[in-house]
């Protein structure tokens, strides 16, 4: 009955979505480009190894799919998401997910599909777990909640070095269900990856079940070196 605002650029639109149209076009452009299967990052030649992983991609992952690099508008999107309440946004993040090939070609073929969990603390902070949302709402019939967070970390976002965001989430996860990822091909999903330190740390809590593959879905890749992907 009302009038919607943009959560990007606060405009005042009439559409379904969540932001307005010119939003919607850049949004559209950035979700456009090619992406390493591997890694995630920026491709810009689909005919040359990537020049970010060269081909090794991210361990111990064999696909890394995701929707764009981390940047407007997507990167207000995802902060109007997780910091100012706007919870809805995740079903339009896995709307957007699920219209990239290479995401559907990975939840079709997965047996199960889970999400990077929160502390409980941070959880009931927040009032929900932004990658769970964007989790159930790619794959509902498919989604368990397999991990649990077992310490509070400092936010990644504060740590300095590939090193450090390492260190910061060691021992982190458990897998709570061992039984349901046995030999499955399971799907963790998170909102942005910079460093790869979170999902790695979550996935060696779910190799302690013996899936028979382990794949990645993530809204946004940022570039650890804070250049926007300019250089390597």
């Amino acid at each position: 009955l009302l009038p919607a605002q943009c959560v990007v650029c606060e405009a005042v639109h009439h559409r379904a979505a969540p932001i307005c149209e010119p939003c919607e076009q850049q949004a559209r452009e950035l979700s456009s480009a090619l992406a390493c299967p591997r890694c995630g990052k920026p491709l810009p030649d689909p005919e040359q190894p990537c020049g970010w992983c060269r081909g090794a991609g991210v361990r111990p992952f064999r696909h890394i799919a995701r929707l764009s690099i981390y940047a407007e508008p997507l990167r207000s999107m995802i902060h109007a998401m997780k910091f100012h309440g706007r919870w809805w946004v995740a079903r339009d993040l896995a709307e957007r997910l699920r219209r990239k090939r290479e995401v559907s070609a990975l939840l079709a073929h997965a047996d199960i599909v889970t999400a990077v969990p929160l502390h409980w603390r941070r959880q009931v902070q927040r009032g929900f777990n932004q990658s769970e949302l964007i989790a159930r709402s790619l794959e509902r019939a498919k989604f368990r909640r397999v991990l649990v967070r077992l310490v509070s970390t400092p936010p990644q976002s504060l740590q300095d070095s590939r090193a450090s965001r390492m260190k910061n989430l060691r021992d982190a996860f458990a897998l709570v269900r061992p039984g349901a990822v046995a030999g499955k091909r399971v799907v963790l999903v998170d909102d942005v990856m910079t460093t790869g330190a979170t999902l790695r740390s979550a996935a060696r809590a779910l190799q302690a079940g013996r899936p028979s593959s382990i794949s990645a879905v993530v809204v946004a890749v940022a570039d650890p070196k804070g250049r926007d992907f300019r250089s390597l």
